[in-house]
């Protein structure tokens, strides 16, 4: 990666088109100045990563927004009807082991997760 930074950027180009390719990539735009640097040091590396950590905290908070504002409204007008897709809620937060019957079919342990998510959007 650090030849592609140095390599003088996209051929033909006088700057790096961050909306192309591996540069729309959440990681390679915020290492640029890190890999590009001569004399890379430990505060650039840091500050590199700090910076990426945010870029994916926005991004995902961009697709849950994106998914409470266009795909629930989009499954829920779709299943007024009949239930054609049904939408369930995972808690990711915390510690989580899988309960031992987590191969089992998962209509065993989703309803209520189902419930929680029609709650939680309306």
């Amino acid at each position: 990666m650090r030849q592609i930074a140095t390599s003088g950027n996209v051929p033909g180009n006088a700057e790096t088109d961050y909306t192309l390719g591996i540069y729309q990539s959440i990681g390679y735009k915020e290492f640029h100045d890190y890999l590009s640097a001569p004399q890379p040091s430990a505060a650039m590396f840091d500050a590199a990563v700090e910076h990426m950590k945010l870029s994916t905290r926005q991004y995902a908070k961009r697709q849950v927004s994106w998914i409470r504002n266009k795909l629930l409204p989009a499954v829920h007008t779709a299943n007024t009807e009949e239930l054609l897709a049904p939408t369930y809620l995972l808690d990711a937060t915390g510690n989580f082991t899988p309960p031992s019957h987590v191969y089992s079919p998962h209509a065993q342990f989703f309803p209520s997760a189902g419930r929680r998510l029609e709650q939680e959007c309306t």
